[in-house]
């Protein structure tokens, strides 16, 4: 625990482990805590010899591991994990702004991967930069283009804990297909140093659209994107998962079922004509965009945008902050 290598999360240990180049949360297995759990301590056992109690070295067996596992000094010794996020965090601590810049922060339950420090800038700075970002997009309307500036301020109003309740579930709508309503919500995701952890719309079951967003949500990804959606998407998994006040059950298939928070996670839909139920559009923030005929998007140092923003993240979201310290 005082390592930060193992922590619990909704009653499972779980450790972090690198998958495609990026840190994921991985549930301790039995089998693998066999060994596991020996880098950290020497068991041993008593034995009789001759009528004498004498103490040995031992190994445990995958038995006894599921037992600690089970235990319930996993819950209370290990540190709660509730995600893994690619940038600092900005958070309110005893009515002032605190930046958590790297390592576990044991207020939000998130483990932050970085290496550098974000700068302070001024509001109309950053103002300009976050503006640059949609230079390239024709929305529909001014308020879809208010409702897309918004979309890059959420994800750390959420995860720093200024917004408390649900948010909603961002949709990029679009006229045409390759209208760059995808490519705009995954700006978003670079802004924080991440990448969309991607949800297909498919049958229901095994490798189904909502096994993949569980495993996501397992994963601890912040940023989930169901993909250029067909048809109508009526799934009550996510429409519970988007109204839930504390904790969310999540089982897939192989995996002990966990408890895991809504409120580290933003959710985004991308669709050519989104239809839904009821319930999910009075939760749906729409962005609505017109394709640019014969338009191609400019490289910024050799680079498209979303790459030129995941490679400068602190540029952008440093204006992300100045815009929170402003209204804070």
């Amino acid at each position: 625990g005082p390592k930060q290598q193992l922590f619990h999360r909704g009653g499972v240990v779980v450790q972090l482990t690198q998958e495609d180049g990026r840190l994921i949360i991985k549930a301790v297995d039995p089998a693998s805590a066999t060994s596991l759990f020996e880098k950290h301590v020497e068991f041993k056992r008593q034995k009789c010899v001759s009528n004498t109690l004498v103490v040995e070295p031992t190994i445990i067996n995958e038995t006894t591991a599921k037992i600690y596992l089970k235990s319930e000094e996993c819950q209370t010794l290990l540190p709660a994990l509730n995600g893994v996020v690619n940038c600092p965090l900005l958070v309110e601590r005893n009515g002032g702004l605190h930046q958590v810049n790297a390592g576990y922060d044991a207020a939000t339950k998130l483990y932050v991967v970085n290496t550098v420090e974000v700068p302070v800038i001024g509001v109309e700075e950053a103002v300009e930069n976050l503006n640059s970002l949609l230079v390239d997009f024709r929305f529909k309307t001014e308020a879809d283009r208010s409702r897309a500036l918004a979309s890059f301020l959420t994800p750390a109003l959420k995860f720093g804990g200024f917004i408390t309740g649900p948010v909603p579930v961002e949709v990029a709508e679009a006229n045409d297909s390759q209208s760059g309503k995808s490519y705009r919500q995954q700006l978003v995701a670079a802004v924080y140093r991440e990448r969309m952890a991607v949800v297909t719309k498919k049958a229901h079951g095994v490798g189904g659209m909502e096994e993949t967003f569980q495993k996501h949500l397992l994963d601890g990804c912040g940023f989930i994107q169901f993909d250029n959606v067909r048809g109508k998407l009526d799934s009550q998994l996510v429409e519970a998962f988007m109204t839930t006040r504390g904790t969310f059950p999540v089982r897939i298939a192989f995996y002990p079922e966990a408890a895991v928070d809504p409120s580290k996670h933003v959710l985004f839909i991308s669709s050519n004509g989104f239809e839904s139920t009821k319930d999910l559009a009075n939760r749906s923030l729409i962005v609505r965009i017109i394709k640019r005929e014969n338009y191609n998007y400019p490289l910024h140092d050799g680079l498209d945008l979303v790459e030129f923003v995941f490679n400068n993240h602190v540029r952008f979201l440093a204006s992300v902050y100045a815009v929170i310290r402003h209204w804070h």
